[in-house]
């Protein structure tokens, strides 16, 4: 694989994100099946580390989903560059082991879930969040508590992408990722509105709507990076 420089765009305009859409679509059709029997993959092996003690389990479970969900990243940068779906390209990838702590901060964002259950619930939103404790609570109140965390990592969607595509280091990663929101604020927000629906829904649809729509979200946030930063091969 290819090390990716990148470098931001001019300011993109929000009629940015149709093109997005069309175009993430359009990879997602590609291999749809095979995409969405993957990315069930990390929600798995979340759920069987939620089996540990609590609350280490739970907390472990966050940070092993978001990096073995980054693998994510490489598969579809192959399916769109080589256009053909491939497990075998997530071993060729480099620079996994920036992705040990950049999995750790990302998977921190768990913790405004938490802020917001203690806002709406109280103590007993903590229990339920981290204890996995039975608790009270309607849809629409767990929706928000799921929806929270969006908001949260749209300044840093493209820090995975920026480690293992474009070969950066955890800061730099970040630092590339806040500057490319700055860049596309506008078609990001956009998106992230769709990211935000399904979450928000997801208690309605018993959890459907955000399994669904998240292979055809990732395919757009790749069409997003590419769009956003000029790749160059490494020299």
């Amino acid at each position: 694989m290819n090390t990716l420089t990148v470098t931001p765009l001019h300011t993109l305009p929000a009629s940015k994100a149709n093109q997005w859409l069309q175009d993430g679509f359009s990879l997602f059709k590609q291999a749809p099946v095979k995409l969405f029997l993957f990315l069930l993959l990390p929600l798995i092996i979340e759920g069987i580390f939620q089996i540990l003690p609590a609350p280490y389990g739970m907390l472990a479970s966050k940070w092993v989903a978001t990096f073995v969900g980054s693998s994510a990243v490489i598969v579809i940068h192959h399916l769109a560059t080589q256009k053909v779906f491939s497990l075998k390209s997530i071993f060729k990838a480099k620079n996994w082991l920036s992705m040990i702590p950049l999995s750790a901060i990302l998977a921190s964002a768990f913790f405004i879930q938490l802020f917001v259950a203690k806002l709406l619930l109280g103590n007993d939103g903590i229990n339920l969040l981290l204890f996995s404790q039975p608790t009270e609570v309607t849809q629409w109140q767990l929706g928000i508590i799921f929806a929270s965390i969006i908001p949260v990592t749209l300044p840093v969607s493209f820090a995975s992408y920026c480690v293992l595509l474009g070969d950066k280091n955890v800061l730099q990663a970040l630092k590339s990722s806040l500057n490319a929101f700055f860049y596309a604020f506008k078609p990001m927000c956009l998106i992230a509105l769709i990211s935000f629906l399904s979450l928000l829904l997801a208690p309605y649809t018993f959890l459907l709507s955000a399994i669904i729509t998240g292979p055809i979200l990732m395919c757009i946030s790749y069409i997003a990076y590419s769009n956003i930063f000029i790749k160059h091969k490494e020299a």
